[in-house]
């Protein structure tokens, strides 16, 4: 910049409108003396650090905006610095900025400039480009004047905390609990899906209340925001659309992701969903009653309803007057009480009804 000679005392106005990491806007203005003069120095128009928003990217590199303006279109240099809170060092010229300082056109309505600034190679700053909170930048005009922002620099990744696991065993619309929390209050989505076996795809699980002609949509919480301190969400699992008429051991898993990464995933420990109505036997009493051969085979009139149609098998277990209540079969699984009929002792252990092996009236 040329050096001028000044007839009275300068006039010399600074103005910046700062924003960044939704930290808001600020702005200064100052006047030093006042009087005539030949050529105006140089003034900051604004300082702006984009990719540091709630919104936007915060990634490294940042852009660091600058608009300058001289009436005579001068060119100015600027010299931009930092100081990171926690760093002894204090204000700290920025080295990954190339060119630093750096000397830009003016022009009377003003210039904009865009400045690439690696911030994870600075040598006070992460190197993996986390989330930095309370950075103040400031920018320095050749002629003194200077205007500092104090912004957010980086990014983490969202994070799911506070799951409470689901109950052993869930029916129709189940409910999920957990807190979502990211260190810079991003806007987060947050993606739910289901597994029904240890081995098995991920699905989407779907919403409670959505009309069943629309599709799952991808997130369960689209652009929620993330406190830093966590922010409690309950997800409703509309489990009857998703295993309609089934019973199946499953799984969830919780993915947060904010603008920038996805967070890691918490998977809920196996839980059982349990869509599939019971079916029903209804035993004919009467005719039971008045079998005229109690001692051999004796013929067991019922009716089993199920609501699905699924395929029943039905077991028969006896038991004496004199004794409480039956024997407890040790299980409710079906496949594993297919196995345990298979062996003789178990089944006279549990008092499980022998089929009759002939019919005995009529003729051969």
């Amino acid at each position: 910049m040329k050096c001028r000679a000044w007839p009275a005392w300068p006039l010399l106005a600074v103005a910046a409108l700062l924003s960044g990491c939704g930290y808001g806007s600020a702005s200064l203005a100052g006047v030093l003396g006042d009087g005539e003069r030949n050529n105006a120095a140089p003034t900051l128009g604004s300082l702006e650090v984009q990719g540091v928003g709630v919104v936007a990217p915060k990634t490294s590199p940042a852009a660091i905006e600058v608009l300058l303006s001289d009436a005579e279109a001068d060119p100015a240099t600027v010299e931009l610095s930092m100081v990171v809170p926690g760093q002894p060092q204090g204000e700290q010229p920025l080295l990954a900025l190339p060119g630093n300082p750096t000397t830009l056109e003016t022009s009377a309505s003003g210039v904009r400039h865009a400045l690439s600034w690696d911030f994870a190679a600075e040598p006070t700053l992460p190197v993996d480009a986390s989330y930095v909170e309370g950075v103040q930048l400031i920018a320095r005009l050749d002629s003194g004047a200077s205007q500092s922002i104090v912004v957010g620099l980086g990014n983490d990744p969202p994070e799911i905390t506070q799951l409470v696991e689901p109950a052993a065993e869930v029916a129709g619309i189940m409910s999920l609990r957990f807190a979502v929390r990211d260190s810079s209050d991003d806007l987060v989505d947050v993606a739910i899906e289901y597994q029904e076996d240890a081995a098995g795809a991920w699905r989407l699980a779907r919403p409670a209340g959505i009309e069943e002609t629309l599709a799952t949509p991808e997130f369960a919480f689209a652009g929620v925001q993330a406190l830093r301190t966590g922010s409690p969400l309950v997800f409703f699992w509309d489990t009857s659309y998703d295993l309609p008429d089934l019973e199946r051991e499953v799984r969830l898993r919780v993915t947060p992701i904010d603008p920038v990464v996805a967070g890691e995933s918490t998977v809920t420990q196996p839980f059982r969903v349990d869509n599939n109505d019971e079916p029903l036997v209804q035993v004919e009493g009467v005719a039971f009653g008045l079998n005229p051969n109690p001692r051999r085979g004796i013929p067991l009139p019922y009716a089993v309803f199920d609501d699905e149609g699924d395929p029943v098998r039905v077991l028969w277990q006896w038991r004496r007057q004199s004794s409480a209540s039956f024997e407890p079969l040790g299980s409710s699984d079906p496949t594993e009480l297919a196995v345990w009929l298979d062996d003789p002792a178990y089944a006279r252990a549990k008092q499980i009804c022998t089929r009759f092996p002939t019919a005995v009236g009529g003729r051969a």
